[in-house]
């Protein structure tokens, strides 16, 4: 986010922010695609109706706040939520806050915009009589999560994920899910780095079989000596 806010002037959201909103949003939308993309892809029509935001501007249980330049055009914007916990025999019924979305423009960033959008949620939650704040962010945006530790937020689960290869459906041979879940597709050969690797795990193969010939090593000693043919 950014550093400490000095009189920075913020205002509820109105019906005519809904483009410029959209626009802002969309610097974020993009981010998300380009680092999740077997997750996030291009709206087939608007992101984000009219309908809805009409909806988190008269609902009871949410708010939008911007912060506007000299023109009055939105600069940054959050958008907070009231949640209640899961309804079951084990969780304690209760309110929290949820500070669903929040965005600064990349020319604003570094102004204190983000942290006095985030302090305006804040307030409002406490009037919403929430018991705690949520914010969810994704494991590679750790600029955001290193911002919002920096206000009192502390992680609270950790959400694994396990590719099972549907990432790639459609491509061929050569393409396999990477460790973040995108998909990779090799066009002509594996890389360089790839061949030099099987080429060195290769020849210390041979030289683990040559050694252990040589020294009349068991087959339970080159497993040990040699880890990696296990």
């Amino acid at each position: 986010m950014d550093a400490a806010p000095a009189a920075v002037a913020l205002r509820r959201a109105r019906l005519a922010d809904h483009d410029a909103i959209g626009a802002l949003l969309s610097q974020v939308d993009s981010m998300h695609r380009s680092a999740l993309p077997w997750l996030f892809r291009e709206p087939v029509g608007p992101a984000r109706p009219l309908a809805e935001f009409e909806g988190l501007l008269a609902g009871p249980d949410s708010a939008v706040w911007v912060v506007p330049d000299s023109a009055d055009q939105p600069l940054g914007v959050a958008i907070g939520l009231m949640r209640p916990t899961t309804v079951h025999p084990l969780i304690r019924p209760a309110r929290y806050g949820l500070l669903d979305v929040l965005v600064v423009d990349q020319a604003a960033r570094g102004r204190g915009l983000g942290r006095a959008l985030t302090q305006a949620f804040e307030a409002w939650a406490r009037g919403q009589r929430a018991e705690w704040l949520e914010v969810k962010v994704y494991a590679f945006n750790e600029p955001a999560r290193r911002a919002y530790e920096a206000q009192g937020y502390a992680p609270l689960a950790l959400q694994l994920r396990k590719p099972l290869g549907g990432d790639c459906a459609g491509a061929d041979a050569r393409s396999h899910v990477l460790a973040d879940g995108s998909c990779c597709k090799w066009e002509r050969a594996p890389p360089a780095i790839f061949s030099l690797w099987l080429w060195l795990f290769a020849l210390r193969s041979a030289v683990c079989a040559s050694e252990a010939k040589r020294f009349g090593l068991t087959a339970e000693s080159l497993l040990s000596a040699c880890p990696e043919r296990r």
